[in-house]
């Protein structure tokens, strides 16, 4: 079977691209070009121990963890929404989760759907 490559679509809709140069407001493109080369060399020390942390803590399986992310994304973000008043409280019940299934996930991560399945599972299996 031909695997074809799917571009994933952020419902943040953040760009899932490599961004282009970007200077912040405010910054005049001198001092933005003064301190790029140190910018980019602490957001790549930071960016790799991250991800090295993450390799590690989930056993090297990295697809796992983007799979929990997404999910405690989604709670994350309903748990805001109600701070805001846009969702109703739950003062005596358990709050109910946000929708969140292996289409939506593999919707948004790229991650294909039955490789989201399994990923489920396992994680339902690790508790």
């Amino acid at each position: 079977m031909l695997r074809t490559h799917r571009t994933p679509r952020d419902r943040a809709a953040f760009p899932t691209e490599l961004p282009q140069m970007h200077i912040p407001a405010g910054v005049s493109p001198t001092v933005y070009a003064q301190h790029r080369d140190l910018l980019s060399v602490l957001m790549l020390r930071f960016m790799t121990s991250r991800l090295r942390a993450m390799y590690q803590a989930y056993d090297g399986d990295l697809t796992l963890c983007l799979v929990l992310g997404e999910i405690a994304s989604r709670n994350t973000e309903r748990h805001f929404d109600e701070r805001r008043g846009y969702q109703p409280q739950y003062e005596h019940q358990p709050k109910p989760l946000l929708p969140c299934n292996a289409l939506s996930i593999s919707d948004v991560t790229g991650i294909p759907r039955e490789t989201v399945r399994r990923k489920l599972a396992k994680l339902l299996a690790l508790g």
